[in-house]
């Protein structure tokens, strides 16, 4: 983020703590006061827990609401390395619906924005998936797939 604001994006943080988000938008903007590349970048902090649909739903109105294109989306979470499955409050394999469900729930809901976006010539519209190692750690029970 911190980069990009540097460069002269507007990022939004999407971060489901509100203490941590508004602190994280605080320190981005006061840090590219003196370290900005390229002038304009700001951070902005909208909620958004991954853990719940509803908030996910939320953040993605709330985007919306403010009438920013958009140029590029990063889907960037993970959460991995648990023994146990625990749900969401939708009842949802946690490790699935932030790493997966939300993402795909926000690409496809902003997609037509984003396709509006590239209208604008300037710029290169991109969607980037991150992901971890924890591929590597995995084994899938492909004759139990709801095993724990």
């Amino acid at each position: 983020a911190k980069y990009f604001v540097n460069h002269g994006a507007h990022v939004i943080l999407a971060c489901r703590s509100d203490k941590r988000g508004k602190a994280a938008e605080i320190s981005i903007n006061d840090q590219v006061k003196s370290n900005a590349v390229y002038k304009g970048g700001k951070a902005e902090y909208l909620n958004c827990d991954l853990c719940s649909l509803d908030s996910t739903k939320q953040f993605i109105q709330a985007y919306k609401d403010k009438k920013y294109p958009l140029h590029l989306l990063i889907n960037n979470a993970g959460l991995g390395g648990r023994d146990k499955m625990k749900f969401t409050v939708d009842n949802i394999d946690m490790i699935w619906q932030i790493n997966y469900l939300s993402h795909f729930l926000i690409t496809y809901e902003l997609l037509p924005l984003i396709i509006q976006s590239s209208n604008d010539k300037k710029f290169d519209c991109r969607i980037v998936n991150t992901s971890s190692m924890w591929h590597d750690k995995g084994f899938i029970d492909f004759d139990n797939l709801m095993s724990d």
